[in-house]
């Protein structure tokens, strides 16, 4: 089952809002586990 339906170009915007939000939630978990102690070796 797609989350994505339709053509191509109509779900570009889609497609960008998902990876745009998934790097945004990526980074503030990152920057959430920094404060809380975590090493760069553990981020990684």
């Amino acid at each position: 089952m797609s989350i994505i339906k339709g053509d191509f170009i109509d779900n570009l915007p889609k497609v960008y809002g998902l990876y745009t939000g998934g790097f945004v939630v990526f980074i503030l978990l990152m920057a959430v586990l920094e404060q809380m102690g975590a090493t760069c070796l553990w981020l990684l």
